[in-house]
C-alpha cells in the first residue's frame, strides 16, 4: 500500500540525507521529482531545512554559553545549515 504518508516517509529520508550532506545523486534527483510534484512537498522540504538550521543555531547558541571566551565552534556548525538551504534552493530550481 502506497499513499501519501509514504511519500512524505521518503521526502523526510532524503531531506535529512540533504541537510547532513550526505544525499546521492540519484537521491538528489528523486528529491527534486518529488518537490516539483506537489505544493505540499515544497512546503515540507522548506520546513524540514528551516527547522535543520534553527536546531543548528541553538545548538551553536548553547554551545557558546558552555565555552570559554575565545573559543571558536568547529566550522561544521556555522556551515551546515547554510549548506543545505543552498541545496533545497537548488532542488527547487530558485538558486
Amino acid at each position: 500500500m502506497s499513499g501519501p504518508m509514504d511519500q512524505f516517509d521518503e521526502l523526510g529520508q532524503l531531506a535529512a540525507a540533504l541537510c547532513e550532506g550526505e544525499i546521492t545523486p540519484p537521491e538528489a534527483a528523486r528529491l527534486e521529482q518529488l518537490v516539483r510534484q506537489t505544493p505540499e512537498a515544497r512546503s515540507f522540504l522548506l520546513r524540514y531545512v528551516q527547522l535543520h538550521g534553527e536546531l543548528y543555531w541553538d545548538l551553536a547558541a548553547g554551545a557558546r554559553l558552555a565555552t570559554s571566551p575565545g573559543v571558536d565552534l568547529p566550522s561544521r556548525v556555522a556551515v551546515q545549515p547554510r549548506r543545505a538551504a543552498r541545496a533545497a534552493l537548488t532542488v527547487l530550481g530558485r538558486a
